[in-house]
């Protein structure tokens, strides 16, 4: 789990910063961000797919993969930033590097989990995710839970 919430991490701490790095270093319009950034989701889905297949076959080799080809995607960020065709691509292959973790230690969680896949499937998802919150400005009260 771990893994998990390092490699997202990354991946969506990088992503949280994609509008100003296209906008001031790599100088994409404003009107081109959007359509980078469909391509990072294109990504994610591409990453969450062959991801779950690869970690099927072989779960360690997956993360371990991911996990370097995350870092070294962030580290190309660093100097190829400043030409746009290298950084697109790159936002690509982050958003499939990142995004391509947690269905794998989502399985091994629910695999080892013997008699009771369907409480590690739900721990296998923060609860602090947006979808557990009630609407901003509903009469909803929330309680976090103990483990959060």
């Amino acid at each position: 789990m771990s893994a998990t919430a390092l490699i997202t991490a990354g991946a969506m701490a990088a992503f949280s910063y994609l509008t100003p790095l296209l906008t001031e270093r790599t100088d994409l319009s404003a009107a081109t961000v959007p359509l980078v950034l469909v391509g990072y989701g294109i990504g994610a889905l591409t990453g969450t797919n062959l991801g779950g297949r690869l970690g099927d076959r072989r779960p360690l080799t997956t993360v371990t993969g991911a996990a370097i080809d995350a870092a070294l995607i962030l580290i190309l960020l660093i100097p190829l930033s400043h030409h746009s065709a290298p950084t697109i691509v790159l936002v690509v292959l982050l958003g499939m590097t990142g995004m391509s973790v947690p269905p794998v230690v989502t399985s091994l969680a629910v695999r080892f989990a013997g008699n009771a896949p369907t409480p590690t499937a739900a721990l296998a998802v923060p609860p602090s995710t947006s979808a557990s919150r009630p609407a901003p400005g509903s009469q909803a009260v929330h309680r976090t839970p103990p483990w959060a």
